[in-house]
């Protein structure tokens, strides 16, 4: 960012412009001034904004720029929440899920499941399938899953697909594996591929698997990224490259791969 930009999105951002002070504090993490950051998203307890407030959660939660102090997040979630940010009764949840507070965080999320709230609707579906703080329920796991898949949630078209393979109804899981990959999804890419791969829940067809490993290896999905070396290395239906192997397993590497 140029100097004189910068010059006017503090002006602006200091006229009270929430655009222009969220922009500015994204400008401060990027270039990683976490204090300036924090002391700018201070601004919002003067201009009393529902986004301000979550924002100033999070620097509290995460120990952004400041110290670590989990009651002045709370604190400000909940201004949040009640300024009508749904969002903010999702990051309450997670603290309290941390702390174990199964309850306080179920009657959040719950609020979320009403209004709609894909990751609300998502982490409480978690709750159920691990039994946290409930009776264990995989019926209505997976009912809540689907009900974030129709809200259109990506990761919970992913989650459908890895529960149903956990439980070997191969059919199911690709099914929903290629919902995920319709959405460009790169864990559902990943799993396709390898649904392909094995012949799970399809026809085994390498050429269609490489197809999917290289689409998520375009997304950087570090899984897609090794198994494509694989394919190169050992030239399963590609002719063989060990150059072009070892670079894609090393950038898999550096993307977090862990063999």
């Amino acid at each position: 960012m140029e100097k004189e930009e910068l010059l006017n999105l503090q002006d602006r951002a200091s006229s009270g412009h929430i655009d222009s002070i969220i922009n500015l504090i994204d400008f401060y993490i990027e270039t990683k001034d976490y204090k300036s950051a924090y002391q700018t998203a201070c601004r919002f307890d003067f201009f009393a904004d529902a986004r301000g407030y979550k924002i100033l959660g999070q620097f509290y939660q995460n120990g952004v720029g400041t110290d670590i102090d989990l009651s002045k997040a709370i604190s400000y979630y909940e201004k949040s929440l009640k300024m009508g940010e749904i969002s903010s009764g999702y990051n309450l949840a997670l603290i309290y899920i941390k702390n174990k507070e199964y309850d306080k965080a179920i009657n959040y999320l719950a609020s979320g499941l009403e209004n709609g709230h894909t990751p609300s609707i998502r982490l409480l579906a978690t709750i159920y399938q691990k039994g946290e703080g409930v009776c264990q329920s995989e019926e209505i796991a997976t009912n809540l899953f689907n009900k974030a898949a129709d809200l259109g949630d990506i990761k919970a078209i992913d989650q459908l697909g890895r529960f149903y393979y956990s439980k070997q109804d191969y059919a199911t899981s690709y099914s929903y594996f290629v919902k995920g990959a319709e959405r460009n999804d790169p864990d559902s890419i990943y799993h396709l591929a390898l649904c392909y791969a094995k012949g799970l829940g399809t026809k085994q067809d390498f050429s269609k698997a490489f197809h999917y490993y290289e689409l998520g290896a375009k997304l950087d999905e570090p899984r897609c990224l090794y198994n494509l070396s694989i394919y190169y290395r050992d030239g399963i239906i590609v002719k063989q490259n060990q150059e072009l192997a070892y670079k894609l397993e090393q950038l898999a590497i550096q993307k977090g791969f862990k063999k």
